[in-house]
Protein backbone atom coordinates (compact mmCIF):
# COMPACT_ATOMS: atom_id res chain seq x y z
CA UNK A 1 0.00 0.00 0.00
CA UNK A 2 2.29 2.12 1.04
CA UNK A 3 4.21 1.78 -2.47
CA UNK A 4 1.21 2.22 -4.15
CA UNK A 5 1.56 5.70 -2.49
CA UNK A 6 4.60 6.95 -3.46
CA UNK A 7 4.01 5.84 -6.59
CA UNK A 8 0.83 8.02 -7.12
CA UNK A 9 2.69 10.89 -5.40
CA UNK A 10 5.46 11.12 -7.78
CA UNK A 11 3.53 13.13 -10.74
CA UNK A 12 2.59 15.29 -8.42
CA UNK A 13 6.17 15.80 -7.40
CA UNK A 14 7.42 16.46 -10.89
CA UNK A 15 4.51 18.49 -11.34
CA UNK A 16 5.53 20.68 -8.61
CA UNK A 17 9.17 20.91 -9.74
CA UNK A 18 8.48 21.66 -13.28
CA UNK A 19 6.18 24.47 -12.36
CA UNK A 20 9.23 25.74 -9.59
CA UNK A 21 11.91 25.45 -12.52
CA UNK A 22 9.35 27.33 -14.70
CA UNK A 23 9.10 30.14 -12.48
CA UNK A 24 12.51 30.77 -12.04
CA UNK A 25 13.41 30.72 -15.11
CA UNK A 26 10.48 32.94 -16.01
CA UNK A 27 11.84 35.43 -13.09
CA UNK A 28 15.40 35.64 -14.05
CA UNK A 29 14.30 35.98 -17.56
CA UNK A 30 12.55 39.17 -16.44
CA UNK A 31 15.01 40.38 -14.14
CA UNK A 32 17.40 39.91 -17.05
CA UNK A 33 15.95 42.63 -18.78
CA UNK A 34 15.61 45.59 -16.24
CA UNK A 35 17.51 48.66 -15.82
CA UNK A 36 19.57 47.11 -12.38
CA UNK A 37 20.50 50.59 -10.60
CA UNK A 38 24.52 50.89 -9.74
CA UNK A 39 27.59 52.43 -11.72
CA UNK A 40 28.24 51.85 -15.11
CA UNK A 41 31.25 52.33 -17.46
CA UNK A 42 29.57 53.65 -20.90
CA UNK A 43 31.58 53.52 -24.20
CA UNK A 44 31.04 56.13 -27.09
CA UNK A 45 32.12 54.66 -30.33
CA UNK A 46 32.31 58.49 -32.32
CA UNK A 47 34.06 59.18 -35.69
CA UNK A 48 37.09 60.61 -33.57
CA UNK A 49 36.99 57.51 -31.29
CA UNK A 50 36.05 55.78 -28.13
CA UNK A 51 34.39 58.34 -25.62
CA UNK A 52 34.08 56.68 -22.17
CA UNK A 53 32.53 57.73 -19.63
CA UNK A 54 30.33 57.17 -16.08
CA UNK A 55 26.57 56.26 -16.30
CA UNK A 56 24.85 56.06 -12.97
CA UNK A 57 21.35 54.46 -12.71
CA UNK A 58 19.61 55.45 -9.46
CA UNK A 59 15.93 54.53 -7.75
CA UNK A 60 13.96 57.91 -6.88
CA UNK A 61 10.98 58.36 -5.61
CA UNK A 62 10.25 59.56 -9.45
CA UNK A 63 11.34 56.12 -10.44
CA UNK A 64 14.76 55.69 -12.39
CA UNK A 65 16.82 58.37 -13.45
CA UNK A 66 20.26 58.48 -14.89
CA UNK A 67 23.35 60.75 -14.18
CA UNK A 68 26.03 61.41 -17.33
CA UNK A 69 29.35 61.14 -14.91
CA UNK A 70 32.46 63.09 -16.51
CA UNK A 71 34.58 63.41 -13.86
CA UNK A 72 32.85 65.40 -10.68
CA UNK A 73 30.19 66.72 -13.48
CA UNK A 74 27.03 64.93 -12.91
CA UNK A 75 24.20 65.50 -15.16
CA UNK A 76 20.70 63.97 -13.76
CA UNK A 77 18.51 62.58 -16.36
CA UNK A 78 15.20 62.24 -15.11
CA UNK A 79 13.11 61.28 -18.46
CA UNK A 80 14.03 57.65 -18.55
CA UNK A 81 11.53 54.75 -19.68
CA UNK A 82 12.32 50.88 -19.50
CA UNK A 83 10.00 48.70 -21.49
CA UNK A 84 10.04 45.30 -23.02
CA UNK A 85 13.94 45.17 -22.21
CA UNK A 86 14.30 48.57 -23.87
CA UNK A 87 16.03 51.54 -22.48
CA UNK A 88 15.22 55.20 -23.93
CA UNK A 89 16.51 58.07 -21.74
CA UNK A 90 16.04 61.78 -22.91
CA UNK A 91 18.63 64.63 -22.61
CA UNK A 92 17.47 67.74 -20.14
CA UNK A 93 16.37 70.72 -23.00
CA UNK A 94 17.96 68.72 -25.87
CA UNK A 95 15.91 66.63 -28.16
CA UNK A 96 19.26 64.19 -28.19
CA UNK A 97 18.27 60.64 -26.54
CA UNK A 98 20.32 57.41 -25.20
CA UNK A 99 18.80 54.30 -26.32
CA UNK A 100 20.05 50.79 -25.23
CA UNK A 101 19.13 47.02 -25.12
CA UNK A 102 19.23 45.51 -21.47
CA UNK A 103 21.04 42.56 -21.32
CA UNK A 104 21.66 41.81 -17.55
CA UNK A 105 24.48 44.09 -16.39
CA UNK A 106 25.17 45.21 -20.05
CA UNK A 107 23.54 47.84 -22.22
CA UNK A 108 24.02 48.31 -25.93
CA UNK A 109 22.73 50.81 -28.27
CA UNK A 110 23.26 53.90 -29.46
CA UNK A 111 22.89 57.91 -28.91
CA UNK A 112 21.84 60.28 -31.39
CA UNK A 113 22.84 64.10 -30.89
CA UNK A 114 20.79 66.67 -33.07
CA UNK A 115 23.20 68.74 -35.04
CA UNK A 116 22.38 72.28 -35.77
CA UNK A 117 20.14 72.51 -38.48
CA UNK A 118 18.79 69.72 -37.74
CA UNK A 119 21.28 67.06 -38.38
CA UNK A 120 21.33 63.88 -36.42
CA UNK A 121 24.44 62.34 -35.48
CA UNK A 122 24.27 59.13 -34.04
CA UNK A 123 26.84 56.76 -32.32
CA UNK A 124 27.14 53.05 -31.16
CA UNK A 125 27.11 52.95 -26.95
CA UNK A 126 27.96 50.20 -24.54
CA UNK A 127 27.93 49.66 -21.18
CA UNK A 128 28.35 47.00 -17.92
CA UNK A 129 27.36 47.25 -14.67
CA UNK A 130 30.07 47.72 -12.13
CA UNK A 131 32.73 48.54 -13.57
CA UNK A 132 34.57 52.32 -11.91
CA UNK A 133 37.67 53.21 -13.81
CA UNK A 134 37.13 55.21 -17.31
CA UNK A 135 40.53 55.10 -19.31
CA UNK A 136 42.72 52.90 -17.35
CA UNK A 137 41.44 49.14 -15.63
CA UNK A 138 44.40 49.14 -13.52
CA UNK A 139 46.60 51.65 -13.34
CA UNK A 140 49.92 51.16 -12.69
CA UNK A 141 52.17 51.80 -9.23
CA UNK A 142 54.97 53.04 -10.07
CA UNK A 143 54.83 56.94 -11.48
CA UNK A 144 55.53 56.90 -14.92
CA UNK A 145 57.32 59.56 -17.08
CA UNK A 146 55.51 60.10 -20.06
CA UNK A 147 56.97 63.64 -21.02
CA UNK A 148 58.62 64.18 -24.47
CA UNK A 149 57.41 63.81 -27.67
CA UNK A 150 56.20 60.02 -28.02
CA UNK A 151 56.97 57.48 -30.80
CA UNK A 152 54.12 55.14 -32.20
CA UNK A 153 52.90 52.80 -33.94
CA UNK A 154 49.82 52.31 -36.56
CA UNK A 155 48.28 49.07 -36.72
CA UNK A 156 45.83 49.19 -39.64
CA UNK A 157 42.77 46.05 -39.83
CA UNK A 158 44.32 43.73 -41.95
CA UNK A 159 47.73 43.99 -39.39
CA UNK A 160 50.18 46.49 -41.36
CA UNK A 161 52.17 48.51 -38.98
CA UNK A 162 53.42 51.97 -39.62
CA UNK A 163 55.49 54.11 -37.36
CA UNK A 164 54.51 57.70 -36.46
CA UNK A 165 54.80 60.91 -34.07
CA UNK A 166 52.32 62.01 -31.68
CA UNK A 167 52.29 65.31 -30.82
CA UNK A 168 49.93 66.57 -27.87
CA UNK A 169 44.90 72.12 -31.56
CA UNK A 170 43.01 72.82 -34.90
CA UNK A 171 45.66 75.67 -36.31
CA UNK A 172 48.55 74.08 -34.44
CA UNK A 173 47.49 70.82 -36.28
CA UNK A 174 47.50 72.01 -39.94
CA UNK A 175 50.99 73.84 -39.35
CA UNK A 176 52.36 70.40 -38.12
CA UNK A 177 51.04 68.73 -41.02
CA UNK A 178 51.72 71.02 -43.43
CA UNK A 179 55.13 73.47 -42.60
CA UNK A 180 56.24 71.32 -39.68
CA UNK A 181 56.56 68.25 -41.69
CA UNK A 182 58.17 69.27 -45.04
CA UNK A 183 60.61 70.82 -42.83
CA UNK A 184 61.58 68.24 -40.65
CA UNK A 185 61.17 65.68 -43.83
CA UNK A 186 58.22 63.62 -42.02
CA UNK A 187 55.28 62.49 -44.32
CA UNK A 188 52.25 63.88 -42.75
CA UNK A 189 49.94 60.41 -42.55
CA UNK A 190 52.61 59.90 -40.11
CA UNK A 191 51.92 62.47 -37.81
CA UNK A 192 48.90 62.13 -34.89
CA UNK A 193 47.98 65.45 -33.54
CA UNK A 194 46.04 65.27 -29.94
CA UNK A 195 43.96 68.23 -29.47
CA UNK A 196 43.84 68.95 -25.28
CA UNK A 197 41.39 71.50 -24.96
CA UNK A 198 38.91 72.64 -22.25
CA UNK A 199 35.73 72.47 -24.45
CA UNK A 200 34.03 69.68 -25.89
CA UNK A 201 33.27 71.32 -28.55
CA UNK A 202 36.61 70.44 -30.51
CA UNK A 203 36.19 66.54 -30.33
CA UNK A 204 33.12 67.69 -33.26
CA UNK A 205 35.30 70.49 -34.62
CA UNK A 206 38.34 68.26 -35.80
CA UNK A 207 36.33 66.04 -37.04
CA UNK A 208 34.04 68.71 -39.18
CA UNK A 209 34.94 67.69 -43.19
CA UNK A 210 36.26 71.17 -44.14
CA UNK A 211 39.30 70.76 -41.36
CA UNK A 212 41.52 68.76 -43.65
CA UNK A 213 42.44 70.71 -46.24
CA UNK A 214 45.87 69.20 -46.72
CA UNK A 215 44.18 65.64 -47.49
CA UNK A 216 44.81 65.11 -44.05
CA UNK A 217 42.94 65.65 -40.55
CA UNK A 218 44.10 69.02 -39.07
CA UNK A 219 43.64 67.58 -35.90
CA UNK A 220 43.51 63.53 -35.21
CA UNK A 221 41.50 63.74 -31.91
CA UNK A 222 40.10 66.04 -29.42
CA UNK A 223 40.88 65.27 -25.43
CA UNK A 224 39.61 67.60 -23.00
CA UNK A 225 41.36 68.66 -19.99
CA UNK A 226 38.46 66.60 -17.77
CA UNK A 227 39.46 63.45 -19.80
CA UNK A 228 42.98 64.28 -19.39
CA UNK A 229 43.18 64.81 -15.52
CA UNK A 230 41.54 61.70 -15.21
CA UNK A 231 43.70 59.60 -17.05
CA UNK A 232 46.72 60.71 -15.18
CA UNK A 233 44.49 60.19 -11.96
CA UNK A 234 44.11 56.52 -14.01
CA UNK A 235 47.46 56.12 -14.53
CA UNK A 236 48.57 56.55 -10.96
CA UNK A 237 51.02 59.31 -11.86
CA UNK A 238 51.63 62.03 -9.74
CA UNK A 239 52.67 65.37 -11.46
CA UNK A 240 54.07 66.53 -8.32
CA UNK A 241 56.73 64.04 -8.84
CA UNK A 242 57.35 64.51 -11.85
CA UNK A 243 60.75 65.78 -13.22
CA UNK A 244 60.38 68.90 -14.23
CA UNK A 245 61.45 69.92 -18.14
CA UNK A 246 60.26 72.67 -21.02
CA UNK A 247 58.12 72.19 -23.17
CA UNK A 248 58.43 71.32 -26.85
CA UNK A 249 59.43 73.90 -28.46
CA UNK A 250 59.01 73.02 -32.86
CA UNK A 251 58.80 76.16 -34.08
CA UNK A 252 61.48 78.56 -31.88
CA UNK A 253 60.65 81.86 -30.11
CA UNK A 254 56.64 82.64 -30.33
CA UNK A 255 55.56 85.35 -32.36
CA UNK A 256 53.87 88.19 -30.60
CA UNK A 257 50.46 87.03 -32.00
CA UNK A 258 51.41 83.56 -30.01
CA UNK A 259 51.58 85.55 -26.91
CA UNK A 260 48.75 87.35 -27.09
CA UNK A 261 46.22 84.58 -27.94
CA UNK A 262 45.53 83.80 -24.42
CA UNK A 263 43.92 86.93 -23.71
CA UNK A 264 40.71 88.01 -24.05
CA UNK A 265 40.26 89.61 -27.77
CA UNK A 266 44.12 88.13 -28.34
CA UNK A 267 42.94 86.12 -31.11
CA UNK A 268 40.91 88.66 -33.42
CA UNK A 269 43.55 90.81 -32.90
CA UNK A 270 46.17 88.75 -34.08
CA UNK A 271 44.13 88.15 -37.23
CA UNK A 272 43.63 91.81 -37.90
CA UNK A 273 47.89 92.29 -37.84
CA UNK A 274 47.77 89.96 -40.33
CA UNK A 275 44.90 91.05 -42.31
CA UNK A 276 46.03 94.94 -42.11
CA UNK A 277 49.17 94.09 -44.28
CA UNK A 278 47.68 91.11 -46.64
CA UNK A 279 44.86 93.35 -47.18
CA UNK A 280 46.26 96.93 -46.88
CA UNK A 281 49.44 96.22 -47.97
CA UNK A 282 50.87 98.31 -45.02
CA UNK A 283 52.93 96.83 -41.59
CA UNK A 284 50.29 96.94 -38.67
CA UNK A 285 52.73 99.15 -36.64
CA UNK A 286 52.33 102.26 -39.32
CA UNK A 287 48.87 102.47 -37.91
CA UNK A 288 49.42 101.31 -34.35
CA UNK A 289 52.46 101.52 -32.09
CA UNK A 290 54.25 98.34 -31.73
CA UNK A 291 51.27 96.39 -32.92
CA UNK A 292 48.77 97.23 -29.98
CA UNK A 293 45.56 97.00 -31.75
CA UNK A 294 43.97 98.06 -28.86
CA UNK A 295 40.22 98.12 -29.80
CA UNK A 296 39.59 95.32 -30.10
CA UNK A 297 41.00 93.91 -26.39
CA UNK A 298 38.68 93.61 -23.11
CA UNK A 299 35.11 92.55 -22.13
CA UNK A 300 33.18 95.71 -22.58
CA UNK A 301 31.38 96.97 -25.29
CA UNK A 302 31.50 96.07 -28.66
CA UNK A 303 34.76 96.22 -30.32
CA UNK A 304 35.66 98.29 -33.67
CA UNK A 305 38.96 99.40 -35.53
CA UNK A 306 38.69 101.89 -37.84
CA UNK A 307 41.27 101.96 -40.18
CA UNK A 308 42.82 105.12 -42.21
CA UNK A 309 41.58 105.69 -45.69
CA UNK A 310 45.04 106.24 -46.93
CA UNK A 311 48.86 105.74 -45.81
CA UNK A 312 51.82 107.47 -46.50
CA UNK A 313 55.01 104.93 -47.63
CA UNK A 314 58.31 105.61 -48.76
CA UNK A 315 59.51 104.05 -51.83
CA UNK A 316 62.50 102.18 -51.61
CA UNK A 317 62.84 100.39 -55.25
CA UNK A 318 61.83 101.97 -58.65
CA UNK A 319 62.74 100.94 -61.78
CA UNK A 320 64.68 104.27 -63.33
CA UNK A 321 61.96 105.68 -66.36
CA UNK A 322 62.69 105.52 -70.01
CA UNK A 323 64.41 108.68 -71.16
CA UNK A 324 61.20 110.82 -72.75
CA UNK A 325 58.69 108.35 -71.77
CA UNK A 326 56.21 111.38 -70.08
CA UNK A 327 53.36 110.77 -71.79
CA UNK A 328 50.08 111.26 -69.11
CA UNK A 329 49.13 107.79 -67.69
CA UNK A 330 52.29 106.19 -68.46
CA UNK A 331 52.84 104.09 -64.86
CA UNK A 332 55.40 101.68 -63.75
CA UNK A 333 55.39 98.90 -60.60
CA UNK A 334 57.28 100.75 -57.59
CA UNK A 335 58.13 98.49 -54.10
CA UNK A 336 57.42 100.57 -50.90
CA UNK A 337 58.91 100.39 -47.49
CA UNK A 338 55.67 97.19 -46.58
CA UNK A 339 56.97 95.49 -49.28
CA UNK A 340 53.60 95.45 -51.07
CA UNK A 341 54.00 96.79 -55.16
CA UNK A 342 51.70 99.75 -56.53
CA UNK A 343 51.62 100.95 -59.53
CA UNK A 344 53.02 104.61 -59.69
CA UNK A 345 52.96 107.43 -62.56
CA UNK A 346 56.44 107.46 -64.24
CA UNK A 347 57.75 110.42 -62.18
CA UNK A 348 57.43 108.62 -59.44
CA UNK A 349 61.65 107.77 -58.41
CA UNK A 350 62.88 105.89 -55.54
CA UNK A 351 63.09 107.75 -51.98
CA UNK A 352 59.94 109.33 -52.60
CA UNK A 353 57.01 109.16 -50.26
CA UNK A 354 53.48 108.41 -51.88
CA UNK A 355 50.29 108.09 -50.43
CA UNK A 356 48.29 104.88 -51.18
CA UNK A 357 44.31 103.78 -51.04
CA UNK A 358 43.91 101.00 -48.31
CA UNK A 359 40.83 100.02 -49.55
CA UNK A 360 42.02 99.26 -52.93
CA UNK A 361 46.46 99.76 -52.85
CA UNK A 362 46.27 102.07 -55.40
CA UNK A 363 48.56 105.27 -55.53
CA UNK A 364 46.55 108.48 -54.71
CA UNK A 365 49.37 111.13 -55.24
CA UNK A 366 52.92 111.60 -54.26
CA UNK A 367 53.27 113.42 -50.69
Amino acid sequence: MPHTRVSALRPIAALVVLAWLAFAIQGCGSRSHELEPGSYRAVLESPGGELPFGLDVAREESGLVLYLVNGKERVRVPEVVVEAGKLTARMPGYENALTATISGDELEGEVTLVRAGGQRQTMPLKARRGETWRFVDEPPTDNADFSGRWSVTFTSDKGKTSPGVAEFEQMFGAVIKTYYANANNIDPKDIVTVALMPCSAKKFECNRPEMADSGFKDVDYGLTTREMAQMIKEAGIHLPDMPKSDFDDPFGTATGSGVIFGATGGVMEAALRTVVEFVCGVKVEKLFDHANIVPVRGFEGVKYVELPITVDLKVIYAETAVRGDTATGVTKKVKVETGVSVQVPNFVKEGDTIRVDTRTGEYVTRV
